[in-house]
């Protein structure tokens, strides 16, 4: 039976995701844990102490610290994150290309925030469907393009 591993409730009980799914989070059962509505509620947006306390309670009861998605999925929302806001951009700017080396000041824009949040989701929704193959194609473009390029260079 499911019920609140702080309280023991059992009426309504939730899945709270240890890291966070915005965070790059697993679906996977070394990231979840069931808590109550309340004690959900702390775990995701408490205070300071209350949420630290409820976070360690959890740690210490089941010694779960969360579990990130595999590194290839991560690596392959972050690219795609960075495609979409390439083209986004590159209709004020055609020459626009975020450099590898300005990567990690565009991973605090809320652009980026954004797109990586829309691409983590869980509920997809036919639109929000439509924009990740949206992003799919526009990667496969770009991977053509530099194709294209080699080969020219090539001739």
């Amino acid at each position: 039976m499911k019920k609140c591993l702080i309280c023991g409730f059992d009426k309504k009980v939730d899945n709270h995701h240890i890291i966070k799914v915005n965070d790059f989070g697993s679906d996977s059962e070394d990231n979840l844990v069931f808590l109550c509505p309340n004690h959900h509620w702390i775990a995701d947006f408490g205070y300071g102490e209350d949420r630290k306390l409820l976070l360690n309670i959890i740690k210490d009861k089941t010694g779960k610290s969360g579990s990130l998605l595999p590194k290839d999925k991560r690596c392959r929302i972050d690219n795609l994150a960075f495609i979409a806001i390439e083209e986004d951009l590159s209709y004020f700017d055609t020459q626009f290309i975020i450099k590898e080396e300005e990567k990690e000041m565009w991973r605090n824009s809320q652009n980026y925030r954004i797109m990586k949040n829309l691409l983590l989701s869980r509920k997809q929704t036919d639109m929000l469907k439509r924009e990740i193959k949206r992003v799919e194609i526009l990667l496969l473009i770009k991977l053509l393009k530099e194709e294209l390029k080699k080969c020219q260079k090539q001739a």
